[in-house]
């Protein structure tokens, strides 16, 4: 993942259970039109175990111009406009940078998940930094979890993301529970404004190469 990438996340919640075939139909042609954008690395959207209704919408993209110039084209303004309508919340990209030169993480559909948001104090973020961090090394180290990416997001430097995949959710849920992931959590969670959200996640559209 180079450094001056773009990586863009939307949490899309559709404000009804019904008609969800034709808003992922909508996404798919999203998905498979942002193949053909120049600029555009990856879509793909993943849906959130247990949650029908709510999607992650995950852009890629070579630079700021080249996510700029995804917004205007034809099949981005048409999927907005559909799903207008549906939606629970706003609808907002949070932009991201990578913290560091690293992989993204290879993904095939099926393959679970985890968004993992994190809000620190602005007053506490050069403190927080280096625990993310070793939250970040903690996951590494687990034996089941296929590859993970750090992000930092632009113009709000205290927010975070970990984009990870696993070997499953209960390999994740098992994570969860070793004692290394607890710590790295409790030594966190004290400089940060809200908890720690793991948003778990099934990969239903796009893949991810590890680049």
């Amino acid at each position: 993942m180079e450094q001056n990438e773009w990586c863009v996340i939307v949490h899309v919640d559709i404000g009804t259970l019904s008609g969800l075939d034709a808003v992922e139909e909508q996404m798919r042609n999203l998905v498979d039109d942002g193949k053909e954008s120049a600029g555009t690395i990856e879509l793909s959207v993943a849906r959130v175990l247990g949650r029908p209704n709510h999607f992650e919408v995950i852009g890629r993209y070579e630079s700021e111009a080249a996510y700029l110039a995804h917004l205007i084209t034809p099949s981005n303004q048409a999927f907005r406009r559909y799903i207008a309508p549906m939606l629970g919340v706003p609808y907002e990209d949070r932009l991201h940078g990578a913290r560091g030169p690293q992989h993204w993480p290879h993904a095939d559909v099926g393959d679970f998940v985890v968004i993992t948001q994190l809000e620190a104090r602005p007053a506490s973020l050069d403190a927080a930094l280096p625990l993310v961090d070793l939250l970040a090394e903690s996951r590494d180290a687990a034996a089941s979890m296929i590859g993970q990416v750090r992000l930092q997001r632009h113009h709000r430097p205290d927010n975070l993301e970990l984009v990870s995949v696993w070997a499953s959710q209960q390999a994740f849920d098992a994570y969860t529970e070793s004692k290394e992931a607890k710590a790295a959590i409790a030594a966190l969670e004290p400089l940060l404004l809200a908890p720690v959200i793991d948003r778990r996640n099934e990969l239903i559209i796009g893949a991810w190469s590890a680049r």
